[in-house]
């Protein structure tokens, strides 16, 4: 969890509200849709919605300098 962003499924987040305490919208990345006012009158993308797409490629790199850091080669050790 960074920044109060959950991941819940895969591209299913809850993010929570920056303006209101204890306040959190549900994100589905697939279908770019938040629950929030804003994006129920615009339509388009929203603040919650780039948070959550931030934070989806901050896993994936995060993911990625881990397998590419050999910190889990199994290999280690071996003679």
């Amino acid at each position: 969890r960074r920044g109060g962003i959950e991941r819940i499924a895969r591209d299913l987040y809850i993010v929570p509200s920056r303006t209101r305490q204890r306040v959190e919208y549900f994100v589905d990345l697939e279908r770019q849709s938040c629950e929030c006012r804003d994006h129920r009158r615009t339509g388009g993308a929203c603040m919650h919605v780039y948070a959550a797409m931030l934070y989806q490629a901050w896993l994936r790199r995060s993911a990625r300098v881990v397998a590419t850091s050999g910190a889990f080669d199994a290999s280690e050790g071996r003679s």
